[in-house]
């Protein structure tokens, strides 16, 4: 794959989840392509049927197929942009379950060690599959993953994953950082999951009462919807013409 200069803002990784492809500009027919193993998709039906999508003329470079190895790719990417001199930023998507191999913290060493442009986004929704993350880190007694990054000396922050202008302003100043030869940063997005893992998996090892709080008090799109009325930037009418267009579209 070519990195070309089109994908000028950031170049991105990701194990799981396509909201920011959609956002990069992937197509839902890419999308649903690469689902269903078909030429239409962004890797030509190489995709297996799962979440595997491509397209370096965005900024999408894929993922690996082992849960983790995008850490070791996104510093390559990392070592790339320094070495071509431009201002481009890779970000790395991975769950918190992902943090607990021993790549991460290898990225987290070459990142901070050559000061790559690299953006690490751990999404912390408490379980990996069906573990929580209690049972699988090792942390200080407020339970942040990113609070490993500071014994590499690589600025870290914790979110609100759910409140969508705390995670812009966030990311917004981590990639100025990048692009300005800061360096790498963690930013750890606190969320919980609104279901089991896949389809058919009932979720029961899940705290249902915090679910269910998520449910109705953190959902982010519910929320930033009300946000958007409330400031007057939308109006309610404008809202449900862009909902329509959008479930005419998937």
């Amino acid at each position: 794959m070519q990195l070309t200069e089109r994908s000028r803002l950031r170049v991105t990784f990701k194990t799981a989840g396509i909201p920011s492809w959609i956002a990069k500009g992937i197509s839902l027919e890419g999308l649903f392509g690469d689902f269903l193993a078909k030429t239409s998709g962004t890797t030509k039906g190489l995709g297996a049927g799962i979440v595997h999508h491509a397209q370096p003329d965005k900024g999408i470079l894929g993922q690996s197929g082992t849960i983790g190895e995008s850490y070791v790719l996104g510093v390559g990417v990392g070592y790339s942009i320094k070495y071509r001199k431009t201002d481009q930023v890779c970000v790395v998507f991975n769950g918190e379950g992902a943090t607990s191999r021993e790549l991460f913290h290898g990225a987290m060493n070459w990142s901070g060690l050559y000061d790559l442009p690299v953006i690490y986004v751990i999404e912390n929704n408490e379980y990996a599959v069906s573990t929580h993350t209690s049972k699988t880190h090792s942390t200080k007694e407020d339970g942040n993953i990113a609070d490993w990054a500071e014994g590499y000396g690589i600025p870290n922050k914790v979110i609100d994953g759910n409140d969508v202008l705390e995670v812009y302003e966030t990311a917004s100043k981590a990639v100025e950082r990048a692009r300005n030869g800061g360096g790498p940063t963690v930013i750890e997005a606190k969320t919980f999951r609104h279901r089991g893992h896949f389809i058919g998996d009932p979720g029961d090892y899940m705290d249902q009462d915090k679910l269910e709080y998520y449910k109705k008090e953190k959902d982010p799109i519910k929320n930033f919807r009300k946000l958007l009325l409330k400031e007057k930037i939308k109006t309610e009418s404008e809202l449900e013409k862009l909902e329509k267009e959008i479930k005419k579209e998937v």
